[in-house]
């Protein structure tokens, strides 16, 4: 199911009950390489939720487990 929101932008409900989405990683500016309020990081780079989380073969949920027998 997808599940756009603030918090998770693209993000969707896997057939496990995991919400997966991209995650970002930051880094913080220098007070003196902020010039407007709430610009305080740099986006480096953007991790994929593909490569963020197990992939659903991989989960540990027994609920998904028994609904696949």
């Amino acid at each position: 199911m997808p599940v756009d929101d603030f918090y998770a932008p693209g993000a969707r409900l896997r057939a496990d009950n995991k919400l997966v989405h991209d995650f970002y990683l930051v880094e913080v500016r220098k007070p003196s390489d902020v010039k407007t309020p709430w610009d305080y990081y740099d986006v480096v780079e953007r991790i994929p939720a593909e490569e963020a989380y197990l992939p659903l073969s991989q989960s540990e949920c027994p609920l998904l487990k028994t609904s696949q027998n």
